[in-house]
């Protein structure tokens, strides 16, 4: 028996002669290729009824080992097996079909979430974990892996929930990444805040206030501080005088617990003295009063500026009421003004 490829076909063509003499016409059987699921096939077509034989041991290649549909497979080799084998032939298999390569499937496990300074977001970055299903030899990995905080404050032990992510390396069109998901734990912490008293001036007013409103800086995306102001650290004039921060508020949703705040003091205050003015009045009047036990008129009068002179009094009984006058300085003036009672 005699076998045959015909080429630009898929069939293999054997030539059998009649097992009792050579005067018998050949006779053509032929193996068609096929493959399925990334199998290769073969069946004989041809064999005489009544034969037990069949073919194995097929092997196809494709053309390269990436993914892709309507990929060239080579055929070749292939075996006879069965009872009437033996009365046949086979030429090596050879031709060729076509078939699919689509991707494997990766899953990627044991992440990591990084720890924080609080930033007002719930962003988180993933790190770590591995791909698990990626055949030996291949160049993948994965990155771009998203993390998200269950809420943007400070805290320990905050869970951090993980989607998203994508292959990359050479190998990476020939698999397909199962979603990356989980979850795990990281910490957020407090962000730095200075608040920073600013310079002031006044005049001496007998308190500490100060008109300044301290500077922010630390502040993290909507946050904000209220309620700022400063007082001096004393009352007295001086320059050089310490300001210090003695109100503010901070607004970031968690009671101004997401902010570690540190309070900067100035030092360069200045409070001048205070400026009195000279008030000057009119003379105020002497009050005279007769004493009844020496008939003494009393009199009283401040030393004051030169002013009108006091009219004598010439005759006061016991008893009567003095009018006011004004009294001078002058020794006239004073002498007069002590006159003794008349009776």
């Amino acid at each position: 028996m005699r076998v045959r490829f015909l080429a630009g076909s898929r069939q293999v063509h054997f030539e059998k002669a009649d097992r009792f003499g050579p005067d018998v016409s050949e006779k053509q059987v032929a193996v068609v290729i096929h493959s399925t699921a990334g199998n290769i096939l073969g069946g004989l077509g041809g064999v005489f009824s009544g034969d037990a034989v069949s073919l194995a041991g097929l092997s196809g290649s494709f053309a390269n080992k990436n993914v892709g549909t309507g990929k060239t497979v080579t055929v070749s080799g292939g075996t006879l097996t069965g009872t009437d084998a033996g009365n046949y032939r086979l030429i090596p298999a050879s031709g060729s079909t076509t078939a699919s390569i689509t991707p494997a499937t990766l899953t990627a496990t044991g992440f990591a979430a990084e720890n924080k300074v609080y930033d007002a977001t719930t962003a988180a970055t993933v790190s770590g974990g591995t791909l698990g299903g990626v055949i030996a030899g291949d160049s993948v990995s994965f990155t771009g892996l998203l993390g998200s905080f269950a809420d943007k404050n400070v805290g320990t032990g905050k869970t951090v929930t993980i989607s998203g992510g994508a292959l990359t390396g050479t190998d990476a069109g020939n698999y397909q990444l199962s979603s990356a998901s989980g979850s795990t734990t990281a910490n957020i912490t407090p962000a730095t805040l200075l608040i920073t008293a600013a310079t002031n001036a006044k005049t001496y007013d007998g308190d500490t206030s100060a008109s300044a409103t301290p500077a922010v800086s630390g502040l993290r995306g909507g946050d904000a501080v209220t309620g700022l102001t400063e007082v001096y650290s004393d009352p007295n004039v001086g320059i050089g005088k310490t300001l210090l921060v003695s109100g503010y508020t901070i607004n970031d949703g968690n009671g101004g617990s997401n902010y570690n705040v540190t309070l900067v003091n100035d030092t360069t205050g200045v409070i001048t003295q205070a400026t009195l003015a000279l008030i000057t009045t009119s003379p105020s009047p002497v009050q005279l009063a007769l004493s009844s036990s020496t008939n003494q008129v009393n009199n009283s009068a401040p030393n004051i500026g030169e002013g009108t002179r006091a009219t004598p009094i010439k005759a006061i009984n016991e008893g009567s009421r003095i009018a006011p006058i004004k009294v001078g300085t002058s020794s006239k003036d004073k002498d007069e003004a002590n006159l003794p009672s008349c009776n």
